[in-house]
């Protein structure tokens, strides 16, 4: 197996918020402090687990930006990039040009590159780098289709307190705005900037020691749900048990499980960069919004996914962008409903959550190649629009009848229970191919599990909690 090496241009970032991220030696007012690889702990090999990640300054604007990259690295022992690789060159190269027949030329390239990647290219050892490789080439995939064939992004774009068109800039100053407009999935700082982030007031130190706590908690959490993970019988994908096989309870338990699993680590890794990029004093406590809402205020499923403009959303919204570009395209552009109109704004939901199918299913097809998988991931995503249509009926006529604050308590059972009835669609398949088999580096409660093997009675009754999983 040949040599990990690093690779020109970053993937996707985990702080979508602020800041350029670039790896050029000619932009000089770009420097890069910090670069690194996760190496893959279930193999001696010297393959990477496909995640490189970097710390970019822009001294300019005085911002750092957190960035990783999955899949960058090749593995092939040549010099040449791999195709995850060349797709980020040639999607940069696509953004960055100002000719038009260019920018479709290089999108037709990204198309076959897309179609290679998902196809063709043979798989990873790890499957949740596959997953990622994917589903990431996917979300950027639908951002080239956005900035290159629906919007003209070098006239309408712009960054806050960008004071001409970046058709207008030099070339390193479009790089840069480019590498930012490929790079910022939630638009922080942009025109397009997804509403209602939760921006922090806090004062730089008081924003540090505020999240310290909040990465610990983090750690442990995920710390926690890896190993319970790896001993369940419904996350072991020797084993991928159903997660109702033992009543609604179970299923009610194990879905939460698998949200937590995919929420802690991100958050792991944004509350790090934060408090690295604001204690350095390279960014402000405001330019790190919480990448997720809270949980508890939500009461619909149209809040959860975020597509409710006059609440703050409870799930990320890095495809948002992605998503209402085309949902508008078809509504207002094709099927010319008009703006703010009842068919334009039920075309937007069930094409917004078709493509996030799509998205999905790549992931996993990477993954598994597993047809009948991408059919449950497809039906799951259909059915969450399905389910605001029938939702948006009900809260329509209840407060239409005078009650809002039982519809209110109403909505929060109907969220629970919809997401544990039709969580599994989805979550089953990945946890099928392999999605929920990692374990951290370093484990506090693995240590904790060791010790207490040399204390029968603590550990019998932690063996037992243990096997009922």
């Amino acid at each position: 197996m040949g040599r990990a090496r690093a690779c020109p241009y970053v993937w996707a970032e985990i702080d979508t918020d602020v800041g350029s991220a670039c790896m050029s030696d000619g932009l000089n007012e770009v420097n890069i402090i910090c670069m690194g690889y996760l190496y893959n702990p279930s193999t001696s090999e010297s393959g990477p687990l496909g995640i490189d990640w970097v710390i970019s300054v822009d001294m300019k604007r005085n911002r750092a930006s957190w960035v990783v990259g999955y899949g960058m690295s090749s593995l092939e022992g040549s010099n040449a990039p791999g195709p995850p690789s060349a797709f980020a060159i040639v999607l940069f190269s696509a953004v960055v040009t100002k000719s038009t027949r260019l920018q479709l030329i290089l999108f037709a390239i990204l198309l076959l590159l897309y179609g290679y990647i998902i196809f063709v290219q043979r798989g990873n050892i790890d499957p949740l780098l596959d997953y990622n490789v994917g589903g990431m080439t996917s979300v950027f995939m639908a951002r080239a289709s956005d900035f290159i064939l629906l919007t003209n992004a070098q006239s309408t774009l712009r960054q806050r307190n960008q004071s001409q068109p970046a058709g207008q800039m030099t070339f390193a100053r479009r790089s840069r705005w480019a590498l930012d407009l490929i790079l910022n999935l939630r638009g922080v700082g942009w025109s397009f900037e997804a509403p209602r982030l939760n921006r922090s007031t806090l004062q730089r130190w008081e924003y540090v020691q505020s999240q310290l706590p909040k990465l610990v908690m983090y750690f442990l959490f995920n710390d926690l749900v890896c190993f319970h993970n790896h001993y369940s019988r419904v996350f072991s994908p020797r084993i991928a048990e159903p997660m109702g096989s033992r009543g609604v309870v179970w299923q009610a338990w194990n879905v939460c499980i698998f949200w937590v699993t995919i929420w802690t680590p991100g958050l792991v890794h944004y509350t790090l960069a934060s408090i690295i990029a604001v204690a350095s004093g390279l960014s402000q406590p405001g330019d790190w919004p919480e990448p997720f809402g809270n949980w508890l205020k939500t009461d619909s499923i149209r809040t959860f996914w975020g597509a409710k403009e006059t609440h703050r959303r409870t799930w990320h919204q890095f495809l948002r962008r992605p998503l209402l570009a085309h949902g508008r395209w078809l509504s207002q552009r094709v099927l010319r409903f008009p703006p703010g109109s009842v068919g334009s704004s039920y075309t937007q939901l069930y094409v917004s959550f078709c493509l996030s199918g799509l998205i999905h299913i790549a992931g996993d097809w990477k993954m598994a190649h597993n047809t009948e998988s991408a059919k449950q991931i497809f039906q799951y995503f259909i059915l969450q629009a399905v389910a605001i249509t029938f939702e948006d009926a009900f809260f329509g006529l209840a407060k239409r009848w005078g009650f809002p604050r039982a519809s209110r308590l109403i909505g929060k059972v109907w969220f629970v229970a919809w997401m544990v009835w039709s969580g599994p669609m989805w979550m089953e398949p990945m946890l099928r191919g392999g999605c929920a088999g990692y374990k951290p580096p370093v484990s506090v409660v693995e240590r904790v599990y060791q010790w207490l093997q040399g204390h029968e009675v603590l550990l019998h009754y932690f063996s037992k909690l243990v096997e009922r999983q």
